[in-house]
């Protein structure tokens, strides 16, 4: 009888498959409820659930929680070798990049982000935390740091929900990002950054620890970025060491 179940839910996996294959369904498409689902296809629910697992573990499809299932999109990929603003990424992709701003505000910098800016403990430095998104679909969750006397006023400038920093640094300070170092390794998502990239509680994500610098070597900003693993990833180009 299990047996039969199994089979079952493989077949009606399938099908689901199929319909996503054939554009019934299209990434980022939210499917119909389990009970709508369900009912439609003329099986159980329980037995629907099981097929959606094994699309899940396929990768076909992601379950939010409290939101529902989506058609999973093709993850958004940062090339290595090139510095490119997530605005910019997501827009040569043909999405909309958007963000949401969480935090934004002048602190006092902590010896790790004063030592990263290079500046003194305690000076005053702009924090600007986000929600990023694609298509209005969360990808990323992140916080910048960015000394107060090299960009005094950053704030009072318009900030819209498409508003690159990097542009603001460009159009209203003169000042160009060069290139970048990042550190990048693998956390769990906490309870906070779980419900705003809308993934399962200690879901893995991608910590990504930056600092931008100018033409000159100078830190211009530093921060943090916590990507959903599902939906972003890193290409690294590998060169052969030469003696």
């Amino acid at each position: 009888m299990v047996r039969q179940r199994k089979n079952l839910a493989d077949q009606i996996a399938e099908d689901l498959e199929k319909a996503i294959l054939n554009d019934r369904y299209r990434p980022g498409d939210r499917l119909p409820s389990v009970e709508n689902l369900a009912e439609e296809m003329g099986i159980g629910r329980s037995t629907l659930r099981e097929a959606l697992r094994v699309l899940q573990a396929r990768g076909q499809i992601e379950i939010v929680h409290g939101s529902g299932t989506f058609v999973r999109k093709d993850r958004i990929t940062q090339p290595s070798g090139e510095l490119i603003s997530f605005t910019d990424i997501v827009r040569e992709r043909g999405q909309r990049p958007t963000s949401v701003i969480l935090r934004k505000e002048v602190d006092t910098a902590t010896e790790k982000i004063a030592s990263k800016l290079l500046i003194d403990a305690g000076k005053p430095v702009n924090v600007l935390k986000r929600l990023r998104l694609a298509d209005d679909y969360p990808i990323a969750v992140e916080t910048s740091f960015s000394a107060y006397e090299r960009f005094p006023d950053l704030f009072e400038h318009p900030w819209l929900p498409d508003t690159s920093l990097y542009e603001v640094f460009i159009k209203n300070y003169r000042v160009y990002p060069h290139y970048s170092e990042h550190t990048i390794r693998a956390v769990r998502a906490g309870r906070v950054t779980s419900q705003l990239l809308q993934v399962g509680p200690k879901s893995p994500l991608l910590l990504v620890e930056f600092v931008t610098f100018d033409e000159a070597g100078t830190p211009l900003e530093a921060g943090r970025s916590w990507y959903s693993s599902d939906r972003f990833e890193y290409r690294v180009t590998v060169k052969a060491h030469r003696r």
